[in-house]
């Protein structure tokens, strides 16, 4: 999710469809991000646009990308 909003505002629904989730998961998802001040949200008419707000955000994922590559899977086995 970080990565798609890392290229603007998405609806719920985009964001669920592109990551292959039910949209009340990625709701969820979203609502915790936005708890924790990583995102924001707009409403445009019956729509709600997420997008990120933590300049941290990116680079947090860029640190788990680096740290955690090839560990993370062998962690899980």
């Amino acid at each position: 999710m970080v990565e798609i909003l890392s290229q603007g505002e998405f609806v719920v629904n985009d964001i669920a469809e592109i990551c292959g989730i039910p949209s009340s998961q990625a709701c969820e998802h979203l609502r915790l991000m936005k708890g924790h001040g990583f995102l924001d949200s707009n409403r445009r008419g019956k729509e709600v646009y997420y997008h990120i707000v933590s300049a941290n955000l990116p680079g947090l994922l860029e640190c788990i990308r680096k740290n955690c590559g090839g560990g993370c899977e062998r962690a899980s086995q």
